[in-house]
């Protein structure tokens, strides 16, 4: 009976440690990702050095789409180019206007021309559109989002929706956490409409809270291709 008393207090002492230690050790390491963060948007010095050894696991760990891990890396290279064109209180503003990027929507958020990926098919007679929206200052891109849908059509409209997918296909700014989380297309009045939502979480930074959101994309198409393409956040 003793015996069993022991077994029972170990096993119950295992668990309290489980549940104890685990969230524990988690909050700690998100901590340490926000601290660093933090760190490398502090001056040029450490974001130019962040940007120069920016890897495919960077890209993955900052929510990119894998197909496009490789790009945002090369693409690191690039922007630090940039980055290194601006004088010092220019790179300083930069690093601040990361710091609030869905702040100042005029002045960050620009819309990138949507596209008809792919021409009609006569066999399917299915079309893709896409929109790409792209945060950025001076002119210089961290962040980017798409969303693509496709859709079947006739000589009337849009039809039937098919797939429609939202990625990221670049995020350079180390404190924004963002992945997708829905999806969806449909269609109304002839015309389709496929919308990518995606969830973001900022910091937190010092002074400030912790900024969490959503970001959307809209891409809406007709019988002869793209009609428009948006984005907002909530």
């Amino acid at each position: 009976m003793l015996t069993k008393k022991k077994n029972f207090l170990l096993v119950f002492a295992i668990l309290a440690f489980v549940v104890w230690a685990f969230p524990g050790n988690a909050y700690a390491s998100e901590l340490s990702e926000i601290e660093e963060a933090n760190e490398i948007l502090r001056n040029p010095e450490n974001y130019s050095e962040y940007l120069k050894n920016y890897s495919v696991e960077d890209a993955l760990k900052a929510g990119v789409d894998p197909e496009y891990a490789e790009t945002a890396s090369e693409d690191a290279l690039e922007q630090l180019n940039e980055f290194q064109l601006l004088d010092y209180n220019q790179q300083m503003e930069f690093l601040d206007s990361m710091k609030q990027p869905f702040e100042s929507s005029e002045e960050i958020i620009t819309e990138e021309p949507s596209v008809q990926q792919y021409q009609a098919r006569a066999a399917s007679n299915s079309r893709t559109v896409s929109h790409t929206s792209t945060l950025s200052s001076f002119g210089i891109n961290w962040t980017t989002y798409r969303v693509t849908g496709t859709y079947t059509y006739n000589s009337t409209g849009a039809l039937k929706a098919g797939t429609t997918s939202g990625i990221v296909v670049r995020n350079l700014n180390p404190l924004v956490k963002t992945s997708r989380t829905s999806s969806y297309g449909s269609i109304s009045n002839k015309k389709y409409s496929g919308v990518a939502t995606f969830s973001y979480k900022i910091g937190p930074l010092k002074g400030l809270s912790v900024q969490i959101g959503t970001y959307n994309l809209k891409v809406t198409g007709g019988k002869n291709g793209l009609i428009s393409g948006s984005a907002w956040k909530n």
